[in-house]
């Protein structure tokens, strides 16, 4: 006699299967992959991907805290952007890169490059690590603000109390479930 209302649409966790399953490469068991699909505007969960097989694994990725990695680098750009500075805004996007007693590399498709000084813009469209970790030394409370960027997004405070506020903070070094960065 219950009546089941959800955000979910049929249709749309079809589709959310069906990309996992296109993109996902195979071999990789300790790979998991997550995927959370909402609503812009509402922030309503209309399709989530937490796993091929609840029988094999009761673990949900899409709502387990994981490393985000880069994708945590749009905080930093709305951090910078609210606190003075625009896409052109110049960064240090050499590596490695030495501040303090970090040192930064930039890693993934750039294979270690060294990018020079480049602009935000850049920087974000090529996920220059360096560029993120001068901008967050830079930044006035750097670290700080960006957090704050989060939070005003969405991220839980719970997750939020559990980052350290560091250098790095802007590479996503910390976990946060895949449903809260949606």
């Amino acid at each position: 006699g219950l009546r089941v209302v959800t955000t979910f649409d049929k249709d749309d966790q079809a589709d959310a299967v069906a990309a996992v399953d296109q993109v996902r490469p195979g071999g990789l068991d300790e790979l998991h992959t997550a995927l959370v699909s909402i609503q812009p505007g509402t922030g309503a969960v209309r399709a989530l991907y937490g796993g091929p097989d609840y029988l094999e694994s009761q673990l949900n990725w899409a709502t387990l805290k994981t490393q985000p990695g880069s994708t945590f680098k749009a905080f930093a750009v709305v951090a910078a952007l609210e606190h003075g500075y625009s896409l052109q805004s110049r960064l240090n996007g050499n590596a490695p890169l030495k501040i303090g007693d970090d040192e930064i590399e930039n890693q993934g498709d750039s294979g270690g490059r060294s990018y020079g000084y480049v602009s935000l813009e850049r920087a974000t469209q090529f996920s220059v690590n360096t560029a993120f970790a001068d901008l967050t030394d830079q930044m006035e409370d750097g670290p700080e603000r960006i957090l704050e960027a989060a939070r005003e997004a969405g991220i839980p405070e719970d997750t939020i109390a559990e980052i350290s506020p560091v250098l790095g903070v802007s590479l996503g070094y910390a976990p946060v479930a895949p449903i809260d960065m949606a």
